[in-house]
């Protein structure tokens, strides 16, 4: 029997004993040595859970975030399907890649919430089930502070998604990066303001081979306007918001890494091929203008660069939802 098949029977077994229990308890004299006996049970049950659950979460119904990669890669497409997820697991494969990455803070600030993703609120588990529902992928990430220390030129440099062409490892160049937003950062003028946590959270983002399409084609103004009322009605903890450069890497580097672990997938490239991610809010960068990135697989590595509103008519934005932990 499979862990999601486990975890479904001993919910059913606790349901049916807490409806037995009720039943019983309207008339608790005449019916004790059952009551009891079901007491027992439930409790015995919930120790269960106690010992077994730890930060481990079903999803049912959920949507596969590799859908795109099977079909590039001529397989079936999955099902939608019951997955249990261990947050603790992932959490620790998301410390190894940023360790890997030399980002040792980053994995030494979300290694502080490993005790608390066992202890997590029904109102924030059902939060991150609902998301994961979606399709989406989900990335440790540690707080705005840590990440601004570290520095957007720094991760950069560091954060690297990977390239696999026929099976083999192609190998991804450094991220390049407009000139003028390089001295600029250098000095360390980049800082975040699209309500980025201050404490470690979980990022959601869904892993679409280009860019959202509802913000292509229009110009920087509409743009802002329409994302601005499409945001406006998405607010407080867990509401969705642009992507920010930071959380960009992240995903490139996550979702390439992740899907390398599936071997039936020969074919694995980073987002945005043909389309351009761009950015809301970066400091730095000129009026009317935009900081996009994309994938450029001639040059093998993700270009950030600064662009005039017209120039790049092609690009759209990605939207992220951040549970703080």
């Amino acid at each position: 029997m499979n862990n999601c098949q486990l975890f479904r029977d001993k919910y059913a077994e606790l349901n049916t004993n807490l409806i037995d229990f009720n039943l019983l308890k309207n008339d608790f004299r005449k019916n004790r040595e059952s009551a009891v006996s079901i007491k027992k049970n439930i409790i015995g049950i919930l120790q269960w859970f106690s010992e077994n659950m730890d930060a481990r979460i079903i999803v049912e119904n959920m949507a596969n975030p590799f859908t795109e990669v099977f079909i590039e890669n001529g397989l079936p497409i999955p099902r939608e399907e019951t997955v249990l997820i261990d947050l603790e697991k992932q959490l620790e494969a998301d410390c190894e890649i940023y360790q890997q990455a030399d980002l040792l803070e980053w994995a030494a600030e979300i290694k502080t919430i490993q005790t608390r993703i066992n202890r997590l609120s029904q109102k924030k588990v059902k939060q991150i089930v609902n998301e994961f529902k979606k399709g989406q992928l989900a990335i440790f990430m540690p707080g705005q502070t840590v990440q601004d220390q570290t520095g957007l030129l720094a991760v950069m440099t560091l954060l690297s998604p990977c390239w696999i062409e026929k099976g083999q490892d192609v190998g991804v160049s450094m991220t390049g990066i407009d000139e003028r937003l390089e001295r600029l950062w250098a000095n360390n003028l980049f800082a975040q303001t699209n309500n980025v946590p201050e404490t470690p959270y979980l990022l959601f983002v869904l892993p679409r081979r280009e860019a959202n399409f509802r913000s292509m084609q229009v110009s920087t103004q509409i743009a802002k306007i329409n994302d601005e009322e499409y945001l406006s009605k998405k607010k407080g903890e867990g509401a969705t918001s642009a992507m920010t450069p930071y959380e960009y890497l992240a995903m490139q580097t996550f979702f390439t890494r992740r899907a390398s672990k599936n071997t039936d997938f020969k074919n694995i490239s980073p987002l945005d091929p043909h389309m351009h991610t761009r950015f809301f809010n970066v400091p730095g960068v000129k009026r009317n203008h935009w900081l996009v990135c994309s994938w450029n697989p001639g040059k093998g590595k993700l270009i950030f660069s600064e662009s005039k509103d017209s120039a790049y008519l092609n690009a759209g934005v990605r939207f992220s939802t951040r549970i703080p932990l």
